[in-house]
């Protein structure tokens, strides 16, 4: 149940975010609160871990505040004290989230995908995957933020760009096997509609919506004041590279991990969607998982 109303709030959330939908977030918003009290009322999530989530929520709610008193009175909203105040708002969010979606805080409820399960005939090797509800939670109230950031305006109009996401999948998989001979492994393990909902709802929307989301955004407002001609090319390197040192592994896991971010920031650039970034993370990982040697 718990993940159920996780997983609803984190859908809505992202309809909110990208279509600009107010009535969608506050949709999110009150799924959000029926799982947080849901796993505290069942004894699924720690004290520390619902304070925590506590503390995001009462973030999320001032951003949504700050955005429509922006909305009602625009000309107050353009000094530097709001402003502050806003960007100050969704920082402390954007730390709690982080400190959520590494699992920094004991006390999580989690999603079993593979319990110690062989998925593959060729590799027959248990494997155990579980999805966070921390880091889920933090992911939907990081989209929100994002989405109050934006004043919920419907994602840019660059649809066109969708098509590069397809594109882009494929590289990154032609890249795993050729360069790094990631064995080819096709499979569809009983648990592969599991892996889908937890590694896209997750893992793609938590880490999407910080890198490619709120880091993109902040990253790019600086980078557009410093250096307008490269914005678009720094902003991915360097979300990429950060999103490369809080992942751990052997370098040439790092090193995809690089490259899975460069593909996701470039969707968000080209798209001015968050959720073409989720999308081509998302499509990456699935083909991994069904079509690779899995994990790395």
């Amino acid at each position: 149940m718990i993940f159920a109303l996780l997983f609803l709030g984190i859908v809505l959330s992202l309809l909110a975010t990208d279509a600009g939908s107010r009535l969608m977030a506050h949709a999110a918003m009150v799924g959000a609160v029926l799982a947080l009290a849901t796993g505290l009322f069942s004894s699924q999530l720690s004290p520390p871990i619902v304070a925590a989530c506590a503390l995001l929520l009462f973030a999320v709610l001032v951003s949504l505040r700050l955005q429509a008193l922006r909305t009602m009175a625009f000309a107050v909203a353009q000094r530097s004290g709001f402003v502050t105040l806003q960007t100050g708002v969704t920082l402390l969010g954007a730390a709690v989230a982080l400190a959520l979606g590494v699992h920094w805080i004991d006390g999580d409820a989690v999603f079993r995908v593979v319990a110690g399960d062989v998925i593959s005939a060729r590799f027959p090797a248990p494997l155990t995957i579980n999805g966070s509800f921390a880091k889920g939670f933090a992911g939907l109230a990081l989209l929100l933020m994002l989405g109050a950031l934006s004043g919920f305006q419907r994602a840019a109009a660059k649809a066109r760009g969708w098509w590069q996401v397809p594109l882009l999948v494929v590289f990154v998989l032609g890249v795993a096997i050729v360069l790094f001979a990631l064995p080819l492994d096709p499979k569809l393990p009983d648990a592969w509609w599991r892996f889908v909902l937890s590694n896209v709802l997750i893992t793609c929307v938590a880490e999407e919506a910080f890198f490619r989301g709120i880091l993109f955004k902040y990253l790019t407002d600086a980078a557009s004041r410093i250096v307008p001609r490269f914005t678009g090319a720094i902003v991915i390197l360097l979300t990429s590279l950060l999103f490369a040192v809080v992942h751990s592994g052997p370098v040439e896991y790092l090193v995809m991990v690089f490259i899975v971010g460069c593909a996701s920031g470039w969707a968000r650039h080209v798209t001015g969607s968050v959720a073409a970034a989720i999308a081509t993370h998302g499509a990456i990982n699935i083909g991994h998982f069904l079509l690779l040697k899995y994990p790395f």
